[in-house]
């Protein structure tokens, strides 16, 4: 998932965000019916990907 929003304020990787990361890691997290619905994918796609990014942190 190479989901980017140009962002001119982000330090680490300045002109970048991916969108994808942010919405999986949220903080409260969003309802896996709501990831499921907007990336088009199973719910055990969702927890897969979760647990890779939680893994990057």
């Amino acid at each position: 998932m190479n989901n980017y929003i140009i962002n001119k304020y982000a330090f680490q990787l300045p002109g970048a965000v991916s969108v994808a990361a942010t919405l999986f890691t949220a903080e409260p997290a969003l309802s896996e019916d709501v990831l499921t619905k907007t990336f088009q994918v199973e719910s055990k796609m969702v927890d897969k990907i979760k647990e890779r990014l939680a893994t990057k942190k």
